[in-house]
């Protein structure tokens, strides 16, 4: 998931998360989260922050607990809602 920063984001941190969000509808860690919900969990995992100079990409590196590869990926939808 990637993208770029929005006028309303205030740091990376904050372009990582609203793409995040916006990507996967909010639904990432649970179908049954809503957009604040995923916010809130990718604001609080602390994740790696990886630097490619060459590509000038940021990378968030986060946990993702591996019960969730088994959850159906129709839980995206199959359009993006932005926030």
């Amino acid at each position: 998931m990637g993208g770029k920063t929005d006028p309303g984001d205030r740091d990376a941190m904050d372009t990582a998360i609203r793409e995040a969000t916006e990507e996967t509808n909010g639904k990432i860690f649970s179908n049954n989260h809503s957009t604040d919900d995923c916010k809130n969990c990718l604001n609080s995992c602390q994740p790696l922050q990886l630097y490619n100079s060459k590509s000038k990409y940021l990378l968030y590196k986060v946990y993702v607990d591996p019960t969730l590869t088994s959850l159906n990926m129709k839980r995206f939808g199959r359009t993006e809602k932005t926030i």
